[in-house]
């Protein structure tokens, strides 16, 4: 599915009962918002790369969601009852923010690399999370109750943040590496990764429900290089 050439104010999925969709087995990226002007989109509720069980693979061939070339203010889940995504199995990453002009995007409440549960490891070829390219002011997570993300079961970083103008970016209250309940499961190969000149990117913070938990990955917690 792709939302492109200012494309606004569309739902793909909600957050009502059956409202999701099973968006898996495609040839390129599940779910693809682009260019400037495409914002204020709504993508909840849905299977992206799993089966109808939310349990098993059904892989895209590319990445679960992919944001680039502007588009900006769009979300991704949401902290609503119903309204975050599974976002696993897919052949790459499970979600890509990338280019400058990618601005201002939530991705929040959702399942990336676990089942529908949360308990169990779906992986994710790539990445939990990257934003890269310049993708500026992007949030996962958050402080408020049902913004944190699951991230945990990945091949590679939980959340990677590359590239020298890939600045303003929060990573906050999510479960990095741990299931749902912040037990132990298949973490990803490393939790957090900023390299590559990123920076003014913040992980965590101060206040209450800032923090991550970012526990049992593969190798380093956060590797800043």
């Amino acid at each position: 599915m792709q939302l492109y050439k200012q494309a606004a104010n569309n739902f793909v999925g909600g957050v009502a009962a059956g409202a999701g969709n099973l968006i898996s087995g495609n040839r390129e990226n599940g779910v693809t918002l682009e260019d400037g002007g495409t914002s204020s989109n709504f993508v909840q509720g849905n299977y992206i790369g799993t089966d109808a069980s939310g349990a098993d693979v059904l892989a895209n061939r590319f990445s679960g969601v992919y944001v680039s070339k502007g588009a900006s203010s769009n979300f991704i889940g949401g902290n609503a009852a119903g309204a975050g995504n599974v976002i696993s199995g897919n052949d790459h990453d499970g979600v890509v923010i990338r280019d400058g002009g990618s601005t201002d995007n939530y991705v929040q409440g959702n399942l990336i690399g676990t089942d529908r549960d949360g308990l169990g490891d779906v992986p994710n070829g790539g990445r939990g999370v990257d934003i890269s390219f310049g993708a500026r002011l992007n949030v996962i997570g958050g402080a408020s109750s049902g913004d944190g993300n699951v991230i945990s079961g990945n091949r590679n970083e939980g959340v990677r943040i590359q590239g020298s103008a890939t600045a303003g970016n929060i990573v906050q209250g999510n479960l990095i590496g741990v299931d749902i309940n912040g037990d132990r499961m298949p973490g990803n190969s490393i939790g957090v990764v900023i390299r590559e000149g990123a920076s003014g990117n913040r992980i965590g913070g101060t206040q209450t429900g800032e923090g991550n938990t970012i526990a049992d990955n593969g190798g380093f917690g956060i590797l800043i290089e």
